[in-house]
């Protein structure tokens, strides 16, 4: 049914699986939650942009912002799982996108040296206690220290890849937590970095 966040998302409710509907394997659409299609839109990107799309796997982000550049440009899609990278390619190239650009890299290393990209997105990891409604056994999986670890790699991750975005350029960070220590905690605390004394907070809660 029509609907969802976006007038050209569709709202899928029951039927065979996803790889089974008329169009999937020829590229007509690609697959995302909701919340996730927020994150394309959100960003400032435009046609032959370049745009580094810093934890990617397995590619639903960074297929959806190819799509909205008009395959125009180039996306780095960077991840440490092989397995994540290879669904990068394998929706890319089911959707015949040409800008899409998987690399296996570690997002806390200093793995890019120009301040080349137009706009980057920090997906980071964490502790995915904001999607429980899809994944409700990880309530039990999860104590304090494990989220605590996780914001620090979020914060290194993000000082790191801010450093390689052009001047006027921007960095958006998400996470699926609704915790404040892997959320506002950690933007508080980048934009108190060096990293992030050259960047401006846009409050996007309205956007």
């Amino acid at each position: 049914a029509q609907g969802g966040f976006w007038p050209e998302s569709l709202v899928i409710r029951g039927g065979p699986p996803i790889e089974q509907l008329p169009g999937f394997r020829d590229g007509w659409f690609s697959i995302q939650d909701q919340a996730a299609s927020w994150i394309a839109q959100l960003m400032d990107i435009r046609s032959g942009d370049f745009v580094w799309d810093v934890c990617a796997g397995p590619g639903g982000k960074a297929v959806h912002i190819a799509e909205r550049m008009n395959d125009s440009g180039f996306i780095l899609a960077t991840d440490t799982h092989v397995n994540r990278l290879l669904k990068v390619i394998e929706n890319s190239r089911r959707l015949g996108l040409k800008s899409v650009h998987a690399v296996r890299a570690d997002a806390t290393l200093d793995i890019v040296r120009d301040s080349m990209f137009d706009a980057v997105l920090v997906d980071a990891p964490c502790s995915g206690l904001g999607v429980l409604r899809r994944h409700p056994e990880a309530k039990w999986n999860k104590e304090k220290a494990d989220i605590l670890r996780m914001s620090k790699i979020q914060i290194q991750i993000l000082k790191k890849a801010s450093r390689n975005v052009r001047l006027g350029g921007s960095v958006l960070f998400c996470v699926c937590s609704n915790e404040a220590e892997e959320t506002f905690d950690v933007a508080r605390a980048f934009s108190e970095s060096p990293e992030g004394a050259d960047f401006k907070v846009e409050d996007l809660s309205v956007a």
